[in-house]
């Protein structure tokens, strides 16, 4: 389970964000999960790209919420150890834009997540489709 990290400031309802992360597929799925225990419709949608020295590197799209626009992400897991969080903390940060193809040299991006690890997933991924 990751969460949107508390020691980052942040304001509006994205901020209360909890997303699953789980294979599904060839891919990796955040499933959104309400008041800690409800699981909701998949919003994240990665897929892994080669390994890079900063962490793991994805690609994929978010969708903020059902029928909006969805964001073309890219994605990096790492682990930190900055002084204002716990040494090897599993941070997932996203950013994104809305458009069809990812442009990672703009200077703004209208979505930035960064998703600390909280615990052990709670929801499952969606069910395969043969």
């Amino acid at each position: 389970m990751l969460i949107a990290d508390p020691k980052r400031s942040c304001v509006g309802e994205g901020c209360r964000l909890t997303l699953d992360i789980m294979p599904c597929g060839e891919a990796w799925c955040g499933v959104e999960v309400k008041d800690g225990k409800q699981c909701g419709r998949t919003a994240l949608r990665l897929v892994a790209g080669l390994p890079s020295r900063a962490g793991a590197e994805f690609s994929g799209r978010y969708e903020k919420s059902d029928g909006s626009e969805p964001y073309v992400v890219n994605a990096r897991l790492s682990l930190h150890s900055q002084k204002d969080l716990p040494n090897g903390e599993l941070l997932l940060s996203v950013w994104g834009h809305t458009g069809g193809t990812f442009q990672a040299f703009r200077r703004i991006y209208p979505l930035r997540l960064v998703l600390r690890r909280e615990g052990e997933p709670a929801c499952r991924g969606e069910p395969n489709v043969s």
